[in-house]
């Protein structure tokens, strides 16, 4: 498995997965957006603080999807955990 090279938030990130590379590259497209109207509300410099104010931003939004009566699957929530570890991971080691 090659590593996929994503963009986001003008940082370039090495992500090992068996996912398609078009879907994780959906992925970072949609996290990227998020950062970047997060970071115009907000105005704060701090790459981090962006990082954590979008998590809970998407995070919200999964929570109003699961209690809206539009649960997510658990194979999606699945994907979700794998992915945000193996970003973790990517962003540990680069």
């Amino acid at each position: 498995m090659d590593p996929i090279k994503i963009n986001i938030f003008n940082a370039t990130y090495s992500i090992k997965t068996d996912y398609d590379p078009k879907y994780v590259a959906r992925l970072a497209s949609f996290v990227d957006k998020k950062m970047r109207e997060v970071h115009e509300k907000s105005n704060t410099p701090s790459t981090q603080k962006v990082a954590v104010l979008t998590s809970m931003s998407i995070a919200d939004e999964m929570f109003k999807i699961k209690e809206g009566g539009m649960p997510l699957s658990f194979d999606m929530e699945d994907k979700i955990e794998e992915l945000i570890r193996r970003i973790d991971s990517a962003i540990e080691t680069d």
